[in-house]
């Protein structure tokens, strides 16, 4: 290892002494309040030292720092989910001030474990070997279980018992298939991987039994980081059970973590093969967004709903992960990034609101969200923004990210799949749109105002800005998107 392999992960280094700092200052300090901040302030360093690297990234002719003997590389994909983990790190942690106040314990361990599984998100689509590649994995969902379970109640440790089981299942289901690959090539490094594959000369998987088995695993396994059906069950109820800030940044991080990752083992190991798990994905694609569109319309808590609506958008996503072939994995991988930016800002919208919502009335029914836009009305139209974009409406980032991955699929012949996600879209509409009903014509359930602090108002107007511009003005962030996927194929 040299200093070059170190500087090559110094984004992951600054987040971990960051989490170190952490827990010590919560040992020696009374005041609570300045953690936050503190954290807020330690990601300034991760900041600096991705935007170093990109810089350094554009000036190479191969769009890449390759390090640790071929098992790092530092690529704009990579660095493109290190700034996306980071922002949502520190949204989330401004978010959490007044909860955790609330609740008056574990400040330290919680913002500890949260960055934690911040560094296994960064370092997953950095990954080029496979004991990396699970690493990474388990540190990004570990602290993640702990922190489920942070209320102690009976329902959050029925919650946090079935993440664990069902996150042990996948991991062990992962590690099978890496076991068969590297007692198939004799590697764990990936680009090795793939070319010793295509030494066996096969031309499908349908050639050899043992691919095939290998493919399944492996969609089994990452499904599960997702929330693909029919590994899903985990979601509704670790969302109901959850605390909001922690449901807000699973919902978003965890999803990001898993495509970013499944698009590397994919194209990377798995690119000669393309046809035979596109449409395997295609398949899996319509039954995600289907059984998660259906079972949510007949909730009424609002964060089992939003658990079955992130099913959902999983299904919308792997769209993009079926579109290729025939367009290329460009569009597809392209579109994969645009929409889980957008999608990313939309859902911490909405959980922001929550965490101010379910804090005043105690009730996580939409039912007794009515009146909200009597009370604070700038509030109820920023969620009725956020629900819209969920829906898939413009003016919103989601509408462009939608339209973007339809015309992926519709390129590479996939036009079955683009009409069942219209029809999912227009499913979705109808309990999305009832949230509206309630806050605006619903009858009055809450007794006052909603106390909006200067925090409160900077972490929500920051994502839903980006959530319109996105729908106004695509093009940067697609021309970015477009330049990071170069390097999948």
């Amino acid at each position: 290892m040299t200093l070059d392999d170190v500087y090559l992960i110094l984004p992951e280094i600054s987040m971990t002494v960051l989490a170190i700092l952490v827990v010590i200052l919560d040992l020696f300090i009374k005041n609570k309040k300045i953690i936050p901040y503190f954290v807020c302030f330690g990601l300034i360093a991760p900041i600096v030292f991705s935007s170093l690297l990109w810089a350094n990234v554009s000036n190479t002719e191969t769009s890449q720092l390759i390090g640790f003997w071929n098992s790092i590389s530092v690529d704009f994909f990579a660095l493109s989910f290190k700034f996306l983990t980071i922002i949502i790190i520190g949204l989330v942690s401004l978010a959490s001030i007044h909860y955790l106040r609330d609740l008056n314990r574990n400040h330290g361990e919680y913002y500890g474990l949260l960055l934690f599984s911040s560094i296994g998100l960064m370092l997953l689509p950095a990954s080029r070997d496979l004991i990396g590649i699970y690493l990474a994995l388990e540190l990004s969902t570990l602290p993640m279980i702990i922190l489920v379970n942070l209320k102690k109640t009976a329902l959050s440790g029925e919650a946090t018992v079935k993440f664990f089981v069902l996150n042990a299942i996948s991991s062990a289901i992962i590690l099978l298939g890496m076991v068969i690959l590297f007692g198939a090539t004799g590697t764990t490094n990936i680009t090795d991987i793939a070319l010793n594959l295509g030494i066996y000369g096969y031309s499908s998987v349908v050639e050899n039994f043992g691919l095939l088995i290998l493919l399944v695993l492996f969609a089994v396994g990452f499904g599960f980081k997702i929330g693909m059906v029919p590994v899903h069950m985990w979601i509704p109820d670790v969302y109901q059970a959850a605390p909001m800030p922690i449901v807000s940044f699973l919902s978003v991080a965890s999803k990001a973590g898993g495509f970013a990752i499944l698009l590397v083992i994919f194209y990377k190991v798995f690119g000669a093969y393309v046809k035979d798990w596109s449409l395997l994905y295609g398949v899996m694609s319509c039954i995600t967004m289907t059984l998660g569109n259906i079972v949510a319309l007949r909730q009424n808590d609002i964060k089992r709903l939003l658990g079955y609506s992130s099913i959902a958008h999983a299904g919308y996503l792997l769209i993009g992960v079926a579109a290729n072939s025939v367009s290329g994995n460009d569009l597809g991988a392209s579109s994969i990034l645009f929409y889980l930016v957008a999608y990313t800002a939309t859902n911490l919208v909405v959980f922001f609101i929550l965490i101010l919502l379910v804090n005043m009335i105690g009730s996580q029914q939409i039912t007794n969200f009515g009146g909200l836009a009597r009370k604070t009305p700038w509030i109820a139209i920023i969620f009725t923004l956020a629900l819209i974009s969920l829906i898939g409406l413009p003016p919103t980032g989601l509408f462009v990210g939608k339209i973007y991955l339809f015309s992926a699929a519709i390129k590479s012949g996939l036009t079955w799949l683009v009409v069942a996600g219209v029809i999912n879209s227009v499913i979705s509409a109808y309990y999305y749109l009832r949230i509206v009903r309630i806050l605006f014509v619903g009858e009055s359930q809450i007794k006052g105002k909603l106390v909006i602090t200067p925090i409160h108002a900077t972490v929500l107007i920051i994502p839903i800005v980006i959530v319109i511009f996105l729908g106004i003005y695509p093009s940067p962030l697609l021309t970015i998107a477009r330049k990071a996927v170069e390097i999948l194929s």
